[in-house]
């Protein structure tokens, strides 16, 4: 029978993560805040007679066997949120490197891998396949997440709609037709029609894609945002022939009018706004576990909810301002997403929900994050502190990867 003894010792980690410098928001990058705040433990545990060395790599640097080719952090200069917060730092780095060195992957204790720029199509499964391999052999190293378990949930668009329907916006998957892409076009349009009722606006994205990547509006400009551009009627059927040529399946999806800020409360600043009315917009949740990420005293932190600008249909254009859950939020995430993610082993998961003023649908679920997912610096920033989820990522690793497994 195996029994688990205590281990207080974190060794070495690795992240698997871009060079700042490519990073087009720095300031706020989850992968680079992570990293910030395990150097950082690791020089508030020097006194302690307790070295933990720190690495980092570039996505694809595992290469054979178990050989990763990697940089230890020396030192950060400064604190990245500070530092970047000077424009004319993007494109540069605050930390410190030591000479370029080749690892045994195995030997390390955390693991943090977080999918970035560079990694794309085919080079994140391939990534994924070599880091689950390693994790089967070696179950005592920590994955941040868990490759394994990436590879075999399912993906951000379809966790939401397997959790349940009735918190899932109105929608149709061309991967259902099996058959031409004109085909999946007529499905697609008989959706809009029929299920959809012929609305003035909806939306169309790809059934595999991150960031906003190749989402498209069809029908009418949206209320308050006229320069940007939507797929005019005439060309319904062109253009979804060209999407599924360019991103391969696509979803179609009702458009939630309520993701943008409403023309009622124009008179109120974006951030009164967002604390006091809670009927709008796209919140950004967190869970480390399945569970609410909560303050000493309990209660659940902030979350950050933003709107498209002017200029975007995409949430991620706007600026995060401080919200709350509401009850039927706090209660669908922790008894019906946390208990999802648990059992899928994501171990830092997230997602958008987006707010409406119909009580019977008063949010719905639209995206998923089974791997590390942004706006973990940005709500912590929202709850006073920067590094404050950080920290409680990388302790709540620590302390799985300080139990180490004897016979």
């Amino acid at each position: 029978m195996d029994m688990k003894v205590r281990s207080n010792k974190i060794n070495q980690v690795l992240f698997f993560i871009d060079a700042i410098e490519q990073a087009r928001w720095p300031k706020t990058e989850t992968g680079y805040g992570l990293l910030y705040t395990a150097w950082s433990m690791a020089q508030q545990s020097l006194g302690r007679n307790v070295s933990t060395r720190i690495f980092m790599a570039q996505q694809g640097d595992c290469l054979l066997g178990h050989r990763v080719q990697c940089l230890m952090i020396r030192m950060f200069t400064q604190v990245p949120y500070d530092y970047f917060s000077d424009e004319n730092h993007i494109g540069s780095c605050c930390h410190t490197v030591a000479t370029s060195v080749v690892m045994d992957i195995r030997t390390f204790d955390v693991i943090v891998w977080r999918r970035e720029k560079s990694m794309q199509g085919s080079g994140v499964h391939l990534m994924l396949e070599k880091l689950a391999q390693i994790e089967k052999k070696n179950p005592n190293i920590v994955f941040l997440n868990s490759p394994t378990s990436i590879l075999t949930s399912k993906n951000s668009k379809e966790i939401p709609k397997d959790i349940g329907t009735m918190h899932y916006p109105l929608s149709f998957e061309t991967v259902q037709i099996v058959g031409s892409a004109m085909q999946k076009v007529d499905a697609s349009l008989d959706f809009v029609k029929e299920r959809l009722q012929q609305p003035k606006t909806f939306v169309v994205k790809p059934h595999q894609g991150d960031n906003g990547k190749g989402v498209t509006l069809f029908g009418d400009y949206p209320v308050g945002a006229r320069d940007f551009p939507v797929i005019d009627a005439k060309k319904y059927v062109e253009h979804l022939l060209y999407m599924l040529d360019q991103y391969g399946n696509l979803i179609i999806q009702e458009y939630l009018p309520s993701l943008r800020f409403p023309q009622a409360l124009k008179h109120l600043h974006p951030a009164e706004a967002a604390w006091k009315h809670q009927t709008y917009g796209e919140v950004r949740f967190l869970l480390l576990n399945g569970e609410l990420l909560k303050d000493n005293k309990g209660q659940c932190l902030s979350i950050a909810l933003r709107c498209p600008n002017d200029k975007s249909y995409l949430s991620d254009s706007g600026t995060s301002y401080r919200t709350n859950l509401t009850e039927q939020e706090q209660y669908f995430l922790e008894h019906y997403v946390g208990p999802y993610y648990k059992s899928n082993k994501i171990l830092l998961g997230g997602g958008d929900l987006i707010r409406t003023a119909d009580p019977v649908r008063p949010f719905l679920f639209t995206d998923a994050a089974q791997a590390i997912c942004g706006h973990v610096v940005v709500t912590g920033a929202l709850n006073g502190n920067p590094y404050l989820i950080t920290q409680i990522i990388m302790e709540y690793c620590y302390e799985l990867a300080s139990f180490e497994t004897n016979v």
